[in-house]
């Protein structure tokens, strides 16, 4: 079989991802301090920080393909850094690589961002996963890059001379486990705790066993490039929010409707995505989120 390693494997795709692929390949998976137990797969602990550290596991294991999902909201080294490490690691070794990015490049001034446009982070988090991206294009942090259309399509063609496939995704929820997110919505209105969401903020959410599946497909497949995979319905996060409370029966009402232009918080509004490329490539369905949670 041939060997996959998935960086953040203990995290909420990364351990969908190690579940899926377990079938097809042999699978080893990173962890920074929490293992997960799943039959048929290597946890191997790692520090992506190190580039030694990463540099040796990949000359150990010898995989024939990473998916890079490892991150930080808390410590944006690990984004920044650590794609780095990875990046170096994957060329020097001749290995396919699949990077995980985010809608955040955008600063969300009118959506329906396709995959040649420009990226212009306005958060950190947003900025942390723009430089990652230059990190497996260039193997530098190359900011000025991005800033004008001919340094965008030098990028785009020399990503496309490397083994290598960003995946911008958008929110990823599901409910066998919960998210994260909704987690914590469906803990706050079973004990009667207001939560406020946002009714101008707009993303593509994605089921996570969908998108986990397109992103090993893609594994199969000779695209090189970047490539938006998400959900094909511009939703707001409010809207997004009392469809999953009445899904799961729980009271909507303890939903309150929000602005995020009127919060101390800086954050793009409308990060939706255009996934024409995707669906026209793979086979695999993704799914609205009005779809599964009608």
């Amino acid at each position: 079989m041939k060997r996959l390693l998935i960086t953040g494997g203990s995290g909420y795709l990364g351990r969908k991802l190690v579940e899926k692929a377990r079938k097809e390949w042999a699978v080893a998976y990173t962890y920074l301090n929490h293992p997960i137990d799943v039959p048929g797969a290597i946890g191997m602990p790692l520090d992506i920080l190190e580039g030694d550290q990463v540099l040796r596991l990949f000359r150990d294991f010898r995989p024939h393909a990473v998916i890079h999902t490892a991150y930080s909201q808390d410590n944006l080294d690990v984004i920044v850094k650590g794609t780095k490490h990875v990046a170096r690691a994957s060329e020097i070794m001749g290995t396919r690589l699949i990077h995980l990015s985010t809608d955040a490049v955008f600063d969300g001034k009118r959506g329906w961002y396709h995959e040649n446009d420009i990226p212009a982070p306005i958060h950190p988090y947003g900025k942390a996963k723009a430089e990652a991206e230059l990190m497996v294009i260039c193997g530098m942090p190359l900011s000025k890059t991005y800033s004008q259309k001919q340094g965008t399509l030098a990028v785009r063609t020399t990503i496309e001379g490397k083994n290598a496939v960003i995946v911008r995704t958008s929110l990823i929820w599901g409910l066998d486990p919960m998210d994260m997110r909704t987690l914590y919505l469906t803990d706050c209105l079973k004990i009667g705790k207001r939560v406020a969401l946002f009714t101008d903020e707009y993303r593509c959410p994605v089921y996570v066993d969908e998108l986990a599946t397109a992103i090993l497909e893609l594994l199969s497949l000779d695209f090189r490039g970047i490539i938006h995979i998400a959900g094909p319905e511009r939703i707001s996060r409010y809207e997004f929010g009392m469809k999953l409370a009445q899904k799961l029966g729980l009271n909507s009402s303890g939903i309150t409707p929000g602005l995020s232009k009127l919060s101390e918080k800086i954050r793009p509004l409308d990060c939706s995505i255009d996934t024409s490329l995707a669906q026209n490539l793979l086979r695999t369905k993704i799914s609205s989120a009005s779809e599964l949670l009608a």
